[in-house]
């Protein structure tokens, strides 16, 4: 946004500019840069009003950066936020599974992933928790777990990156039996 152009036009409409800095903030979370990601998404947030339908997944969004840049207080403190705001109930759970799972608490983070499977969250939701079902049994030393939560993923949502974390699973696990099995 440093341009000179899109500066001036950002400045003169909120709506494009929350569309746009959510859409950054998207982009460097792709990219691993949860630090960019987060700022992006902070920023987003305090455009927003609080009847915004996109609030629940700007806040979703913004505290799993946080867990994934390692910042944990700062994503609590989201949480916290996020609840004093009335967010979205499954969004909320996502982000209290991502706090548990980078505090290496993976039963309550596989909970917390259970019960997001078994409600009626949005899609982006539930493909968000399928991944980090298999990050948990990853974590715990379950790679067969592993696979089997990203076969899930693939056939729940078959996007290319899932798909490309299930071949690199297929890859480590294979690798792993084949190692034992020496």
């Amino acid at each position: 946004l440093n341009n000179e152009e899109y500066s001036s036009f950002l400045s003169e409409d909120t709506a494009e500019r929350k569309t746009i800095l959510h859409s950054l903030g998207d982009i460097s979370y792709k990219e691993e840069n949860y630090y960019q990601a987060s700022q992006y998404y902070k920023e987003t947030i305090d455009l927003m009003g609080s009847s915004s339908s996109e609030l629940s997944a700007v806040y979703r969004d913004y505290a799993i950066s946080l867990v994934l840049n390692n910042d944990l207080n700062g994503a609590k403190a989201v949480l916290e936020e996020a609840k004093s705001r009335n967010i979205d109930f499954s969004d909320l759970t996502l982000m209290s599974a991502y706090i548990s799972f980078k505090s290496n608490d993976l039963s309550s983070a596989m909970n917390d992933v259970n019960t997001l499977l078994a409600s009626d969250a949005a899609k982006e939701t539930k493909e968000k928790a399928y991944t980090l079902g298999a990050e948990i049994e990853e974590a715990g030393g379950n790679l067969s777990e592993a696979v089997k939560w990203l076969e899930s993923a693939v056939s729940f949502s078959g996007t290319i990156d899932n798909q490309r974390r299930l071949a690199a699973m297929y890859m480590q696990y294979a690798s792993d039996v084949r190692l034992s099995n020496s």
